[in-house]
C-alpha cells in the first residue's frame, strides 16, 4: 500500500475528523534518524506497518473518543496545528519553556473550566465533564500528561541537581 492510498483510505473512513480540522501530514519511519522527522515518505512509495506510522495534524480541541490509534495496523500520531493554540499555550519560537510549564495541569484545568461551554458546543456533546474536556486537550488522557510533566519536572529538577553538584566539585 502507498502513502497515498492509505491517505485516501483514512480520509474516506474517517471523513467526519477531516471536516472537523485533522488533516494528513504523511508516513514516517517508526526508528527514524532526527534528520528523517521532516522528510517523510513520498506519497507514491509503499509503507509497511511494521516499519511506517501516519502523522496528523489536528485542531488543539479534538474528541479522541474518535481517533483510532492503529489504522490498516499503522500506529496513528497526532500533533497540534499550530494556529489552533490558545494563546494561553503558545509560545515564541524562541522561547524554551518545558512542556509541564506552558502545557501545566493548572493551565488545562483553567482553560476547560473557562471554555467549557464553547468545546461542548465545538464537539456538539453538552454531556463532558471537566475530566472529558481535560482529555480532549491532552491527546485523549489527563491522566498520563499528568504523569508525563510531573516525570519532566522531576527530571528537569535531577538535572539542575546534578548541574550545581558538578558546578561545585571546580
Amino acid at each position: 500500500m502507498t502513502v497515498k492510498e492509505i491517505q485516501t483510505d483514512f480520509e474516506n473512513e474517517f471523513a467526519d475528523l477531516i471536516k472537523k480540522g485533522m488533516y494528513f501530514m504523511g508516513a514516517l519511519p517508526i526508528k527514524r534518524a532526527e534528520e528523517e522527522i521532516t522528510k517523510g515518505i513520498a506519497e507514491h512509495e509503499e509503507i509497511n506497518p511494521q516499519v511506517h506510522e501516519l502523522h496528523f495534524m489536528r485542531p488543539f480541541i479534538f474528541d479522541f473518543r474518535k481517533l483510532p490509534t492503529t489504522f490498516r495496523g499503522f500506529k496513528v500520531d497526532t500533533g497540534i496545528s499550530w494556529d489552533t493554540i490558545p494563546e494561553e499555550f503558545r509560545l515564541e519560537e524562541d522561547e524554551l519553556v518545558p512542556f509541564y510549564i506552558s502545557m501545566s495541569e493548572e493551565k488545562i484545568i483553567a482553560y476547560a473550566e473557562e471554555h467549557a461551554v464553547e468545546i461542548c458546543e465545538e464537539l456538539n456533546d453538552f454531556a463532558l465533564t471537566l475530566k472529558d474536556i481535560c482529555n480532549m486537550i491532552t491527546v485523549g488522557d489527563f491522566e498520563r500528561h499528568k504523569k508525563l510533566c510531573a516525570d519532566a519536572r522531576e527530571d528537569d529538577i535531577k538535572n539542575q541537581n546534578a548541574f550545581l553538584n558538578d558546578d561545585d566539585d571546580d
